[in-house]
């Protein structure tokens, strides 16, 4: 983004630069004349011509260009520090969400540990015949969505970081 918006405001000054900078212009030109004529002939004749010019070109166009070249530098630094606003944000809002998953990761262990241990009484009472198999298979549900969601919150503090 530097380097576009250094490009963008070389640009601006190359196009100021090259309206008011002088214009030279040289040339050089060698050649003859020959010709005939019913009854004349005219022998070949060299010729040489050389020109040199100077001048300044100053046009409205230039200011238009200029100008036109400014906006464009101006825009280019709007779009870089745009950019730049979103990175900021979007460090801020992980930051803040990665401190808010971390502070959950207590709340989640309390809910695996009392998972854990509803599975193991809903085992022991049905071993002893006091619960069903869908009492058993429900507590080992909760324990494996209380895992699972432990794991999610750890994985996005964990990427985060």
């Amino acid at each position: 983004m530097r380097s576009f918006a250094a490009a963008t405001g070389a640009d601006a000054h190359s196009a100021f630069w090259g309206g008011l900078g002088p214009q030279i212009q040289a040339g050089y030109q060698f050649g003859g004349i020959q010709s005939r004529a019913s009854g004349q002939s005219f022998d070949l004749q060299e010729q040489s011509l050389a020109s040199a010019n100077a001048g300044l070109n100053l046009s409205l166009t230039i200011f238009g260009r200029v100008k036109t070249a400014n906006a464009v530098e101006r825009q280019a630094l709007l779009d870089a520090e745009r950019k730049l606003d979103a990175v900021r944000a979007d460090v801020v809002s992980s930051q803040q969400e990665s401190a808010t998953q971390a502070k959950l990761i207590p709340t989640a262990q309390q809910q695996i540990d009392a998972a854990s241990e509803a599975l193991r009484l809903a085992r022991a009472n049905f071993k002893i015949g006091n619960a069903l198999l869908l009492d058993v298979l429900q507590s080992e549900d909760a324990l494996n969505e209380a895992g699972c969601v432990t794991r999610a919150r750890w994985r996005r503090i964990t990427r985060r970081r």
